[in-house]
């Protein structure tokens, strides 16, 4: 006697059945070796994927770099003399993200975001989502009434 479920040509559960089922079968072996053979990133790699993250904004100066360097320990709205620029930095605050991020102005450039790494407890230049440019391929705003 055939159960139902031959009868109606149901796979049983946790069964792959038809052609897709048998390339699964055969696939899933060489996706465990090739999976478990790679190795885990070096913290080169690790560095280089951080930094090329949208996230973050690399330093370009050696003036950015001191700034980020000393972020946490910097005085409120107190000029601060780093390399062969002048930093301003504003109070650290609790940011939506969950980290501890602060403005500074660095010489007379516009006013950067700094953040926080938790993960290597560093502060790295962020983007300022309120001063982000606006996209061009925006629809326009419906007008009010």
């Amino acid at each position: 006697m055939t159960s139902l479920s031959t009868r109606l040509r149901f796979p049983s559960p946790g069964r792959p059945s038809g052609v897709g089922g048998a390339l699964c079968a055969l696939a899933l072996p060489w996706t465990l070796a090739l999976g478990c053979a790679s190795s885990v990133p070096s913290e080169t790699e690790l560095q280089y994927v951080r930094s090329v993250s949208p996230s973050i904004e690399l330093a370009t100066t050696p003036a950015e770099e001191a700034t980020l360097e000393r972020a946490a320990s910097l005085p409120v709205d107190q000029p601060v003399v780093l390399g062969d620029a002048t930093v301003v930095a504003g109070p650290i605050y609790a940011a939506a993200s969950g980290r501890r991020c602060r403005a500074v102005r660095i010489a007379s450039a516009a006013e950067r975001l700094v953040c926080e790494d938790t993960q290597t407890d560093t502060w790295v230049f962020v983007p300022n989502v309120l001063t982000a440019p606006v996209l061009v391929d925006a629809p326009p705003a419906e007008p009010e009434s």
